[in-house]
């Protein structure tokens, strides 16, 4: 992977939140990035038609406009941290902090945040990472919940260092029963 890019980039988060669900079931299309941590269960993800199977100390991450669906596969709750972001910081995108919804319309996905289109969208975290991730996470839900000064710039280094932990712990070519089929 071409990595020159990562030197410019300049995150924006959007909304970060922990969900648990016993019966996950669904279909989305978001219009940012978004960044997935599976901390307890199992679920398929369907990522432009590709099927995932995730399970605890995965993450998944989705650019701008990839469709996909979930379904949880296990028997306990299926507990996510899940965090939206823009690439780069960018002041007509951030007038509406939409997730979701008719934002597109209003708003055209701009090719620089199609930057993480082409990657490998699996990444198995190692017990020290998963431990990082949530502290880090942890933060950055509690920023963006209770804003504080320097929420913008904090959550942006938080973000930078989530995304830092999805490509150290990336091994797409590792064969087991996880890896992306058809």
């Amino acid at each position: 992977m071409n990595q020159s890019w990562m030197n410019s980039i300049s995150p924006y988060v959007r909304s970060a939140r922990i969900m648990e669900s016993s019966s996950l079931a669904g279909e989305w299309l978001d219009y940012d990035h978004v960044y997935t941590y599976i901390d307890q269960g199992e679920a398929e993800f369907f990522l432009n038609g590709v099927k995932f199977l995730a399970r605890e100390g995965d993450v998944l991450l989705m650019h701008p406009s990839m469709p996909h669906i979930i379904r949880s596969t296990s028997n306990v709750p299926v507990v996510q941290y899940i965090f939206h972001f823009d690439l780069y910081y960018d002041e007509d995108r951030i007038s509406s902090n939409q997730t979701d919804g008719p934002w597109l319309g209003r708003h055209d996905i701009v090719p620089r945040e199609l930057q993480l289109a082409d990657i490998y969208p699996l990444s198995h975290l190692q017990l020290p990472d998963r431990i990082e991730l949530k502290r880090r996470f942890l933060q950055m839900q509690k920023e963006w919940l209770y804003p504080t000064f320097g929420v913008i710039l904090i959550n942006k280094s938080i973000c930078l260092e989530m995304l830092f932990l999805f490509f150290r712990n990336q091994n797409p070519s590792k064969e087991y029963k996880r890896m992306a089929f058809n």
